[in-house]
């Protein structure tokens, strides 16, 4: 083997000051063979660096001292692939602080850098990072730091355009020196997913880089939440003073907002959500909706008439009317069967829960019932009929068993009205197709918010978040314990249409530091990971961040001139349902 190729290629310097053996030398990037090492040479003569750099040039092999030593004027060389921390600081005197551990040795190796030497450590970083040695690492601890890839060797990369360059020829604070590396190594990522050249090895630190990236923008999220208004539940009490003299809601920004926030006591739960909702209009006053009220029981009476008045000859007729009957009182039998409302087939629970949905399969063919459905009326039926005793009845304050039949128009509107509020009629109608344009959707949002976040999740096939498809069915009635506090959010939001992108968003961002880090991301551990993850959230924090999503990421301003192509629903009226 010829001189030419056993000599080490010198890739970057920086020249520094080794603080434990108190020697100026040069500390170099060196390529040996396929493999990357540093290697720091004592400077005989501090003011004559080629005569350094010559000793670096003429090295025949990696393997010279180990930085162990006690201090002689030979080099020693550090195996990149064994760095376990690269970190800078920045001492009093304004000079930059490199420390070094490697597995190899115990202890850590400090350098000093001149604040004038800036433009050397930049173009070390540089080399260190379009190499594929190592990534951006940002911590709390380590907040200007690199996680080094334990695999890397000559053709980690591919070869990155020469106008991307970190370039910093001057030193103002190792922030903004920081801040420059991060904005680097973005245009690195774009350039190596253009070229679908990201290493495929699990190993390689993705995910701490992605982290790493987006925690600057993790920080004025955090911060926008800190200085979030506080309010208090809305009681009866506070529920009534939004009401004018004449039952008008007075102030429907406050009343939205306390309820997006804090919520509702269960107590008054059955006043709330009509208005919530929008069963009952924000601006109408207690005599209309005495009028609207009487409105919403005839029609229910009608819809209800009608499904009675449906026979077994019609049902045999239409096929996706019989299956739909069918499948209800399948999944009815099953439903929340602990709860004390469900638990026996012949009580009032059960019949008004298949009441409900057959009469919503009439009321809207487009979506008639799908597989689930059931689990959106409980939270609905519990809040208008909330006490039942241990056989089964409903009762009142007193105990007293009472008829709840009532209280049924009520809760179906709710419901009509929540599903056209969240636009939950186009998932529950085009179940696969809707799914995947709230992914598509959430995927613009992390790509706005951080674009190496949108990387990370296509270099690992996670785009269509396949593991929460079932939360988008439900609405998080199967997540959260409290769903009123998830539903009223959504309901009372800006822009309640899409507030499922942005409530997803928002959980995705919130589980993003736990699974970048996750080694295997199959989907089956991404479905075990999704509900542990989920079981730590608070849903008020979910709330606060969603709301930052929609200040800072407006889907209509992200979507600009693209079109989705959304399930072509039928405009249907029950009135017109023919029987026969």
């Amino acid at each position: 083997m010829n001189k030419k190729e056993t000599n080490g290629l010198i890739e970057a310097i920086v020249e520094v000051f080794d603080k434990q053996n108190s020697l100026p030398g040069i500390l170099a990037l060196t390529r040996f063979s396929s493999y990357y090492y540093f290697v720091f040479q004592q400077a005989k003569d501090p003011n004559n660096i080629r005569q350094t750099l010559a000793v670096l040039t003429n090295l025949q092999k990696p393997v010279i001292k180990d930085a162990q030593n006690e201090k002689n004027d030979q080099p020693y060389q550090l195996d990149c692939q064994r760095i376990t921390t690269f970190a800078l600081t920045e001492n009093s005197e304004k000079n930059i602080v490199l420390s070094l551990t490697h597995r190899d040795f115990s202890g850590q190796k400090q350098y000093f850098i001149s604040s004038d030497k800036i433009f050397q450590m930049a173009k070390l970083i540089e080399k260190i990072l379009i190499r594929g040695i190592a990534v951006p690492k940002s911590t709390f601890e380590e907040p200007y730091s690199l996680e080094f890839y334990h695999y890397c060797h000559i053709k980690s990369f591919i070869s990155i355009p020469s106008n991307i360059q970190l370039h910093n020829p001057t030193f103002s604070s190792l922030e903004d020196f920081w801040n420059n590396v991060m904005k680097f190594y973005k245009d690195v990522l774009n350039v190596l997913f253009e070229n679908d050249s990201i290493p495929l090895d699990p190993n390689f630190p993705l995910g701490i880089a992605a982290l790493s990236l987006y925690m600057k923008k993790h920080k004025q999220m955090m911060e926008f939440i800190s200085s979030y208004p506080k309010y208090e539940i809305m009681t009866k009490e506070s529920f009534d003073s939004f009401f004018d003299a004449d039952g008008k809601i007075n102030n429907l920004k406050e009343f939205k907002n306390t309820l997006y926030i804090a919520g509702a006591s269960k107590d008054i739960l059955p006043r709330v959500i009509p208005f919530a909702l929008g069963v009952f209009p924000s601006e109408s006053t207690s005599e209309e909706r005495i009028k609207i009220d009487q409105k919403l029981q005839d029609d229910f009476i009608k819809l209800k008439n009608q499904v009675q008045l449906c026979s077994k000859k019609q049902e045999l007729r239409n096929r996706k009317l019989r299956e739909s009957f069918r499948v209800i009182i399948q999944d009815a039998e099953r439903t929340d069967r602990a709860c004390k409302a469900f638990k026996s087939r012949d009580k009032p629970g059960l019949s008004i829960l298949i009441s409900l949905l057959r009469c919503y399969s009439i009321y809207n063919p487009n979506v008639s019932y799908l597989q689930g459905m059931n689990d959106l009326f409980v939270p609905l039926i519990l809040a208008f009929i909330p006490n039942w005793n241990d056989d089964g009845d409903p009762i009142d304050d007193n105990g007293n068993i009472y008829d709840p039949s009532d209280k049924e128009y009520l809760i179906f509107w709710s419901f009509e009205a929540m599903v056209k509020n969240l636009n939950h009629d186009k998932l529950l109608s085009a179940l696969t197709e809707r799914s995947m344009q709230i992914s598509h959707e959430v995927i613009k949002i992390m790509g706005k918010i951080e674009p190496v976040i949108e990387i990370w999740l296509s270099h690992n096939n996670l785009t269509e978040l396949l593991w929460m498809y079932s939360d988008f069915v439900y609405l998080y009635k199967r997540t959260f314990s409290n769903i009123w506090s998830i539903w009223l959010q959504m309901n009372c939001s800006p822009d309640p249409h899409n507030w499922l992108v942005y409530f997803v968003s928002a959980i995705l961002l919130v589980m993003f530091p736990n699974i970048a880090v996750m080694s295997d991301l199959s989907i089956t551990m991404m479905m075990d990971a999704y509900p542990k993850n989920l079981a730590t959230i608070d849903p008020s924090e979910i709330g606060k961040i969603s709301y930052w999503l929609y200040e800072n990421c407006k889907l209509d301003e992200l979507n600009n001139n693209e079109v989705e192509n959304d399930p072509v629903l039928e405009e249907f009226k029950f009135e017109y349902c023919e029987f026969g």
